[in-house]
């Protein structure tokens, strides 16, 4: 008896078998069926280094038959693979809704948006030192001449915070990089003169 439903794990031609018997005998059919795939509306994202723009790249985008994304800020867009440039700094529910012949798959993911102003500041910041980049355990950071103290965020490459900001209480100072994997980083310092981002790779 049926209507029997059953998922499969992967798209292609599928040979469906029915087997019927009473007390007459048995009797086969067998029929091919096309199984498409299911689009995913998850994704990725990254920050592109300049100002508020980010990148955002589909990861499973077969079958798909449309998209539109939702950046969180009031605005749209429906290319696959899009960059969007935000205006403020910021926590932003980024969507992203999928369709494909199977149906919507929809995914929501809030983003820390931090690039906006970076770069604005720079004069303020000549002087900063990081080194040695690449590091290991330890990384010396000497701060501009005349900026006695600022604080330092440790971000992924996504813009996601890594532990709370540290207090840069002394113009050199060295962090302890142990608890890191290895990878690029970006550290984004912060004083009464502005701010400014600076990418440290983490062997």
């Amino acid at each position: 008896a049926g209507p029997h439903q059953v998922y499969y794990t992967y798209p292609g031609t599928k040979s469906v078998s029915l087997l019927v018997q009473n007390g007459g005998g048995a009797n086969t059919f067998v029929q091919n069926v096309q199984i498409d795939a299911y689009a995913s509306a998850a994704f990725s994202f990254s920050w592109t280094g300049a100002g508020g723009t980010y990148n955002f790249i589909l990861s499973n985008p077969a079958g798909m038959t449309g998209v539109t994304w939702y950046f969180g800020d009031g605005t749209t867009s429906t290319q696959n693979n899009p960059s969007h440039t935000y205006s403020a700094n910021g926590n932003y529910a980024v969507s992203c809704a999928v369709m494909s012949d199977c149906g919507l798959d929809s995914t929501s993911v809030t983003i820390s948006v931090f690039g906006v102003g970076i770069g604005i500041e720079e004069a303020s910041w000549e002087g900063l030192a990081l080194y040695p980049n690449p590091a290991v355990d330890k990384l010396f950071i000497r701060l501009p001449e005349g900026m006695p103290h600022a604080e330092v965020q440790i971000m992924d490459m996504s813009g996601r915070s890594i532990g709370a900001p540290i207090a840069l209480q002394e113009r050199e100072q060295t962090i302890d990089l142990t608890g890191l994997s290895a990878g690029s980083y970006l550290f984004q310092f912060t004083s009464e003169k502005g701010t400014k981002t600076e990418r440290v790779v983490i062997r």
